[in-house]
């Protein structure tokens, strides 16, 4: 059984993971024995998914692509007119597909989606953290029904 202590821990672990830490969180995955603290730890992981998740959407809506020293480069300003009409158009899904892929890190994409966020037309900030939260959840049960399976060890 775990420690009282891991479930904080690991808490903040998925937060730092989220919103500066550009390492996996599936190593803290590694002490679940029971069917009832995967659960909990799935739910931990979509709880500090979301909250990570939250402090970069709003670190996206303060930062201003538009005024960088990148802006004066016709392909800059392309690239980023396409990615955000490539976000317009699958959103939601492609956030959630691409965060719930086992170690993968998340700090690069999360911020990626949310700099091209600008000024929160592309992904509202309630749906971007339900989208991180879902997607921790199923990130932590994929692993597991993996390692269940044999086809992920420890």
């Amino acid at each position: 059984m775990m420690e009282i202590f891991y479930y904080p821990l690991f808490l903040l672990y998925c937060i730092a993971a989220a919103v500066a830490l550009p390492i996996p969180v599936e190593a803290g995955l590694l002490n679940a024995a029971e069917y009832w603290e995967m659960l909990l730890l799935a739910l931990i992981m979509g709880v500090g998914k979301a909250a990570g998740s939250n402090v970069v959407y709003r670190i996206g809506l303060n930062f201003d692509l538009e005024n960088g020293r990148l802006k004066r480069f016709r392909w800059w300003r392309n690239g980023q007119r396409h990615l955000v009409k490539l976000l317009e158009h699958h959103g939601y899904a492609a956030m959630y597909v691409i965060m719930s892929i086992p170690l993968m890190t998340d700090t690069v994409p999360l911020y990626a989606f949310s700099l091209l966020n600008k000024d929160g037309e592309v992904f509202s900030e309630m749906w971007f953290v339900i989208t991180n939260f879902w997607a921790g959840m199923s990130r932590a049960f994929l692993v597991f029904i993996l390692a269940m399976l044999g086809l992920w060890v420890f």
